[in-house]
């Protein structure tokens, strides 16, 4: 088991924003190619991984998935909402079900508390933005995330008739305080 920050998880080098493959490099790991973020963990298959966003099973965190596995091209999340990421590659727990390879827990962070941001950016899987802010006087908070593809617009604009799939997510999580201890959030995700 080992976990990243947030501060590990945003600067990893060669990683392209795709939190896949920020884990490549650890032992029990072996990566197909450089186009897909393949997780093939201790001789197992990419189907047999497992991956949770805030304790929710999430099938696939990846765009154009191939069919009946976990891996694809580009992952779906956005790594400036990544508060932490802990993975397993054996000897987890028997509440994560049927995974027999690995494990990967995603913890998205919490909105800001105490002012609105908002954040716009471009890179190599799209151009995007998000917002973030307080929610009744800093009892909850809100993050929304989106972004989409933009190779598709550039070749358009130079008139090539190149067929390119496109895609486009969003993420979201709203937390709030009942009481001291009690807190109720939403999370979604969408690709």
């Amino acid at each position: 088991t080992i976990a990243f920050s947030s501060e590990e998880i945003r600067r990893a080098p060669g990683a392209a924003g795709d939190v896949s493959r920020i884990i490549f490099g650890l032992p029990s790991l072996a990566k197909v190619n450089d186009t897909k973020n393949s997780l093939i963990v201790r001789g197992g298959s990419p189907v047999e991984n497992g991956f949770f966003i805030d304790n929710i099973e999430i099938p696939n965190i990846n765009h154009f998935p191939v069919q009946g596995s976990t891996e694809g091209p580009i992952g779906i999340l956005n790594v400036d909402l990544i508060d932490d990421v802990t993975f397993h590659s054996g000897g987890f727990n028997a509440q994560y079900g049927n995974a027999l390879s690995s494990i990967m827990e995603v913890q998205l962070r919490e909105g800001n508390r105490e002012v609105t941001d908002v954040q716009l950016d471009m890179s190599m899987q799209g151009f995007g933005g998000g917002i973030e802010g307080p929610i009744g006087n800093g009892k909850g908070s809100y993050l929304l995330s989106a972004r989409r593809s933009y190779l598709d617009l550039l070749l358009d604009l130079m008139n090539e008739q190149v067929g390119l799939p496109t895609y486009s997510d969003a993420q979201a999580k709203v937390a709030y305080d009942l009481s001291d201890r009690h807190r109720v959030a939403f999370v979604d995700v969408f690709s």
